[in-house]
């Protein structure tokens, strides 16, 4: 299968000019002048790409918190990790690259772990909520109280958006002459089908989930689901769905995969 991501110039200062952050359709703004979508948006990167965790350094006898968001780039750090931090607040630095490519958004500060956590809270997958508990709970620090967000349409498209730019990938594959396009978004889990997929699958009303199956990966030994779309019409339908939160390189991929195979149908029907 064939990306749609080499259509992309991304050198670092054409990134920095295209970070954008979209306005929410209502407006809406919490007590903190943050777009209620911008914060859904976070959360579902988060829950894509989000850790949190502890570790002991030598010669100290308590631990540090850490809380990081990981994305490959090229050129420099993706756009998607200067929008994450602009959507908590601007707090929070980004590092990089390690292993050549790999980028995060990261902080070991109790203030910024604890601000992140309580903005992002609301739309957390009960996964991301647990690891933020225990990381808490090791260092002897408490996790928000915020209750649960009513979510609107608005905001779970925007989650939405948010994961599949986090963890999500779409491609093109097959015969030339017959392109078929692919979007699929992994998720590892050793209770069962992920939430974080059902809740995707919801929010785009199309797509099949599969799975357990075992997947040599350096990141995790667990049991991978996947959902997956392959017909044209829902992947239309779908990316108009994600279309106004979506981040500009993810954005850009499925737009070019999606033309790609327009340009062969229109073709063979001239």
């Amino acid at each position: 299968m064939a990306e749609c991501g080499g259509l992309l110039s991304l050198y670092r200062g054409f990134l920095l000019s295209r970070v954008r952050i979209p306005p929410s359709p209502q407006g809406a703004a919490d007590i903190r002048g943050v777009s209620i979508t911008d914060l859904a948006w976070a959360a579902g990167v988060y829950d894509g790409e989000g850790s949190a965790s502890t570790y002991l350094p030598k010669g100290r006898k308590s631990r540090v918190r850490q809380i990081a968001v990981y994305q490959g780039g090229e050129g420099g750090p993706p756009p998607l990790l200067y929008r994450f931090q602009a959507a908590v607040g601007g707090i929070g630095l980004i590092h990089g690259p390690a292993r050549g490519y790999l980028y995060q958004w990261h902080s070991k500060r109790h203030v910024v772990v604890d601000a992140v956590s309580e903005l992002l809270w609301p739309w957390l997958s009960d996964a991301k909520r647990s690891q933020l508990q225990r990381a808490a709970a090791e260092v002897g620090r408490s996790t928000p109280t915020v209750p649960d967000a009513r979510w609107s349409p608005d905001e779970l498209a925007a989650w939405a958006a948010g994961f599949f730019d986090g963890e999500g990938s779409i491609g093109v594959y097959g015969n030339p002459r017959s392109p078929v396009v692919s979007m699929s978004l992994p998720q590892s889990s050793d209770a069962g089908v992920p939430d974080t997929l059902q809740r995707f699958r919801v929010a785009v009303g199309a797509g099949g989930i599969s799975g357990p199956r075992m997947v040599p990966s350096p990141w995790t030994k667990l049991p991978q689901f996947s959902w997956k779309s392959q017909a044209f019409g829902d992947l239309e339908r779908i990316v108009d769905r994600l279309r106004p939160y979506s981040d500009v390189v993810k954005l850009g991929q499925m737009d070019a995969c999606l033309e790609r195979v327009r340009d062969v149908r229109a073709r063979r029907a001239s």
